[in-house]
């Protein structure tokens, strides 16, 4: 079943998200200690290889994805008919574009800027896919430098994450400690 939010085209989400007013307007790019932002609720991390969606102020509900080559920021032009408002949608892309996929299939709207910021937000996304690029590669000469063995370790250790945080999100608690699969020997 397809959703309501699933139909919407990037033109329905932009106007959801200007609502007739400023909010998700973005006037500059945002410096914190560890990360850099437009001010939304995505944060690129300076020294990590990640993407925090949540707040700046950390809180348990933030969710952290792993760059990977498909990562970038892109943005997109836009008039709204109505308002008149023009200007250049701010997206994330976290991964492969699927076409045939919904409007936001693994994109996310972080803002927009007005038309007569359009070269600021270019200088903008040209650093942050520059910081990206790099965390990429250095994600993948570290990962080359592994034994056969250690990538094992890692892919087993990345998929029971990932359920853990899967079976926490739904509300199933999970049990804190050693995960009893190292030979203690090691």
């Amino acid at each position: 079943m397809t959703s309501t939010r699933d139909a919407m085209t990037d033109q329905d989400h932009i106007r959801y998200m200007l609502d007739g007013s400023d909010r998700g307007r973005v006037t500059k790019l945002w410096e914190a200690p560890d990360a850099w932002g437009f001010g939304g609720g995505l944060w690129l991390a300076k020294e990590h290889p990640m993407v925090k969606l949540g707040a700046r102020e950390a809180s348990d509900k933030d969710e952290f994805l792993t760059l990977n080559a498909s990562c970038r920021f892109e943005a997109t032009p836009f008039q709204l008919d109505e308002s008149g408002v023009r200007g250049e949608a701010i997206w994330f892309q976290s991964g492969p574009r699927d076409t045939g996929a919904p409007s936001l299939h693994n994109r996310i709207l972080c803002g927009w800027v007005a038309a007569d910021r359009a070269a600021d937000l270019a200088e903008w996304i040209r650093f942050l896919n520059e910081l990206i690029a790099a965390h990429v590669a250095t994600l993948k000469a570290q990962w080359d430098a592994l034994t056969d063995e250690q990538k094992q370790d890692a892919i087993s250790a990345a998929h029971f994450e990932a359920s853990f945080r899967h079976f926490e999100r739904m509300g199933i608690p999970m049990p804190r400690g050693d995960r009893g699969d190292k030979d203690p020997a090691r």
